[in-house]
């Protein structure tokens, strides 16, 4: 098995990770799982959202290819994302502009 995960091409061989924003009228549904923690059940993904730069795509699962899988690495955290095309947009902008304001997001 092949697992294809793309980079960035840049030239500095990171990881191509698109920006997941939540959307409840969004085309995509993250598979929802818990995950056992010393403080106790921990739930990951179940989430609806779109990709950032294609709004239109309707899933991040692993697509099976033969003995190819292909990867949609994303993070629904603006910070963590190295897709240019999904940071270019005027929502990752406006969210990073407030975090290098210091703006607690939290609150």
């Amino acid at each position: 098995m092949i697992l294809n995960v793309k980079l960035l091409n840049d030239g500095s061989r990171k990881l191509l990770i698109h920006w997941l924003i939540q959307d409840a009228n969004g085309p995509i549904t993250t598979i929802g799982k818990s995950v056992v923690t010393p403080r106790g059940p921990f739930k990951l993904g179940g989430v609806r959202g779109r990709v950032a730069c294609n709004p239109e795509q309707n899933s991040v699962n692993p697509q099976h290819r033969g003995q190819e899988v292909l990867m949609c690495l994303h993070s629904g955290e603006v910070r963590a994302a190295t897709c240019k095309k999904c940071l270019a947009t005027d929502e990752a902008q406006a969210l990073l502009a407030k975090y290098a304001e210091g703006v607690d997001l939290a609150a």
